[in-house]
């Protein structure tokens, strides 16, 4: 059996996120339990995928003079992405202010899946043959495989 190459389950964990975002937004600060809950799956989520991408991705556009911007840029998203997720943890999910945390982190989510659906894997796809886009597929999946299923 094959496994699925790896721009295949990064844009598959992109619709995970957006109907993990999308279920969030509906919510309300009565319902904090249930945020929490969707929270923590998002929690782990996004921060496997976005060690993945820091430790086997990235790296390989990094060596490519024209594609180093790109992969640096998507790193400091990363950044921030990561300080949103911390003070998300340490707020109440009733927290008026968790709310507007969760929004900024929405919004930056969306810009980063735009860039990196758009620009970051068409040229993951032209430096990596299909056997590594294959391999590090395999190497995600083993990497995700203890996370929580939702």
């Amino acid at each position: 059996m094959r496994t699925t190459n790896i721009i295949s389950l990064l844009t598959a964990d992109h619709k995970e996120v957006a109907s993990m975002f999308a279920t969030l937004e509906k919510s309300t600060a009565r319902s904090a339990r249930t945020r929490r809950e969707i929270f923590a799956k998002l929690d782990a989520a996004l921060s496997a995928h976005a060690d993945f991408e820091e430790e086997q991705i990235y790296p390989l556009l990094e060596v490519d003079k024209k594609n180093r911007p790109v992969a640096f840029e998507a790193v400091e998203e990363h950044n921030q992405l990561k300080r949103l997720l911390v003070e998300l943890r340490e707020l109440d999910a009733a927290d008026e202010r968790w709310m507007a945390k969760l929004t900024v982190l929405i919004e930056d989510v969306r810009h980063h899946v735009k860039e990196e659906e758009g620009t970051l894997f068409p040229r993951l796809r032209a430096i990596a043959d299909s056997d590594e886009l294959v391999r590090l597929g395999q190497a995600y999946e083993e990497t995700k495989a203890p996370l929580p299923v939702g």
